[in-house]
């Protein structure tokens, strides 16, 4: 709401100032990264993140490990990725399951009606009156 009323003038403020020039270099980006790099690589810390289980990333990632994601996946891994992923996006997120459809939806269903009929089944099997003798 507010990038609508409010997105037109900001944006001619930032062209006015200036602002939108110089984001839109990306030299000074690049020239930041480099020394901030060098920086990092002379204080140790990427030696620290290294050890703690993170890998270096981009170009050296790439290099490294050219067919990573083929090794740790297969068509069936990543074909039923995307179908929960789909599954959260449109029903649990929205809050609108649609079980005629969705068999997470149906499961996730089965699993609620499971949980329910044992907890009724729990107090159920417990005898009234066992306190007294």
């Amino acid at each position: 709401m507010i990038g609508k009323k409010f997105g037109r003038a900001n944006g001619n403020r930032a062209v006015e100032s200036g602002q939108l020039a110089k984001a839109a270099q990306l030299a000074p980006v690049a020239e930041n990264g480099r020394i901030q790099g060098k920086k990092n690589a002379e204080s140790g810390h990427m030696q620290r993140i290294q050890e703690v289980g993170a890998s270096l990333g981009g170009k050296a990632a790439a290099a490294a490990h050219p067919n990573h994601i083929f090794e740790i996946t297969t068509y069936e891994t990543r074909a039923k990725g995307g179908v929960a992923g789909s599954h959260v996006n449109w029903h649990v997120n929205r809050g609108k399951p649609n079980p005629a459809k969705c068999e997470l939806c149906r499961r996730e269903l089965k699993e609620k009606l499971q949980q329910k009929l044992s907890a009724v089944n729990v107090g159920a099997a417990e005898p009234q009156g066992s306190n007294q003798q």
